[in-house]
């Protein structure tokens, strides 16, 4: 039987399960609303067509969200210190993700760029 993997995380035992299952709930994150745009316009589009629920979210006031929305994705945005060397806004951030975690209860966490797959690991402990 065919499995839908991706990076060791099997999303679906086969196929035909993908095809049929319920449509989730995904959230995509990034440093950013221009880099989730750039990078993921593509993806947001794709999942919204095969019918997911997608948020973005990252640091606004680039600009950029409006396109997000116009993507039909809602943008939330977060305090994320773009040079990274703020100790304080990183806990900020990361209350911030683990409140929008519990709050969204989403299938599927995407987060693509280092300092967020890290934040995301943390975060979406089941432990916390």
């Amino acid at each position: 039987m065919d499995k839908i993997q991706v990076n060791g995380t099997i999303f679906a035992s086969t196929i035909q399960e993908a095809r049929t299952s319920q449509p989730k709930k995904i959230l995509l994150v990034s440093r950013c609303a221009w880099t989730l745009y750039n990078f993921r316009a593509g993806l947001m589009r794709g999942l919204i067509a095969s019918g997911a629920t997608v948020i973005g979210g990252g640091a606004g006031g680039d600009g950029f969200e409006p396109r997000i929305e116009a993507l039909g994705v809602p943008f939330v945005p977060f305090p994320v210190d773009k040079r990274g060397i703020h100790p304080r806004a990183d806990v900020a951030l990361l209350q911030a993700l683990y409140h929008w975690y519990h709050r969204e209860k989403p299938d599927i966490v995407h987060h693509f760029t280092i300092k967020e797959r890290v934040r995301n690991n943390i975060t979406n402990r089941d432990d916390l």
